[in-house]
């Protein structure tokens, strides 16, 4: 059986699922397993070229416009959102810190 919150197998005696905890009372675990709920990375990709702009130019406005949309993404269980995430905060400090470096170095 496996989670359908997670997708993890869970045991026939187990009550709940080892990954997320979720109860297998009801309709939470299912004999087959769960289909991905959105297989398009539209908000993801979108957040990940922005972080990626963010890292080189104004990352105070591109940094949290790909975190914003990084967590869109997250909501819709895009594949990958996490990395927009990552690349979105990446871009953010990373950006602030060699902006600095650069007005230092003038």
């Amino acid at each position: 059986m496996f989670c359908s919150k997670c997708g993890a197998q869970v045991g026939e005696t187990e009550q709940f699922c080892p990954s997320c905890g979720q109860s297998k009372a009801g309709s939470q675990v299912s004999s087959s397993m769960p289909q991905p709920q959105n297989g398009s990375n539209g908000f993801s990709i979108a957040g990940i070229i922005l972080g990626a702009i963010g890292f080189f130019f104004f990352p105070i406005l591109f940094g949290p416009a790909g975190l914003i949309l990084g967590a869109v993404a997250k909501s819709k269980n895009e594949p990958r959102a996490n990395t927009a995430l990552i690349v979105s905060g990446i871009g953010l400090v990373g950006g602030i810190i060699f902006g600095m470096l650069i007005w230092a170095s003038l």
